[in-house]
């Protein structure tokens, strides 16, 4: 496997994982209201806000990441 196709998997990797992490981070802002009665728990404001965060980081970076020649 040569450099540059190397780089490509590596950025088609990130951009699955941060993908997941982003449907990850939108499902515990949203399943997470109904395991408890708590309306303000810890995974609704502090945990999924954090997943999106570094799920929209790393879309970012994969996308605008240059492939040197």
């Amino acid at each position: 496997m040569n450099m540059r196709k190397l780089k490509c998997w590596i950025s088609s990797n990130m951009l699955i994982i941060s993908l997941l992490l982003i449907i990850c981070g939108f499902l515990v802002m949203a399943i997470d209201n109904s395991a408890t009665d708590d309306m303000h728990s810890f995974n609704q404001l502090t945990f999924a806000p954090i997943l999106l965060v570094l799920g929209y980081t790393l879309i970012i970076f994969a996308i605008m990441k240059r492939s040197e020649n």
